[in-house]
């Protein structure tokens, strides 16, 4: 489950697994076996994803399946019902699948 949320996570927000690996001081390959579901991260490095995909660490690790809170300029702020069910079904999309759902809304707002 963590495997395939973070790998979700990290297309989703155009990082390649060296700039993730960057963002948290670990190597590309340590980020590859995360994915790969060889290796588990350490609370630490949970907590570093948690802040740069704005989502709960027990959304990361599975025991969840929404983002839970999310802090955002000192506050939290809890998503409706609607908004994490659409976030857990996006995350689910392939990247280019994203993409064009973002346009759409786009589309929609105007």
């Amino acid at each position: 489950m963590f495997n395939e949320r973070l790998k979700n996570l990290r297309l989703s927000s155009n990082f390649s697994q060296k700039e993730l690996a960057f963002k948290i001081n670990l190597s590309p390959n340590i980020i590859c076996e995360y994915e790969k579901g060889r290796s588990q991260p350490t609370i630490e490095t949970l907590k570093k994803l948690s802040g740069i995909f704005q989502c709960s660490v027990d959304y990361l690790i599975g025991n969840e399946d929404d983002f839970g809170v999310i802090a955002g300029n000192g506050s939290a702020v809890a998503f409706t019902k609607e908004q994490n069910e659409l976030l857990s079904v996006f995350n689910l999309l392939p990247l280019d699948s994203q993409r064009e759902v973002i346009g759409f809304a786009k589309a929609l707002a105007l």
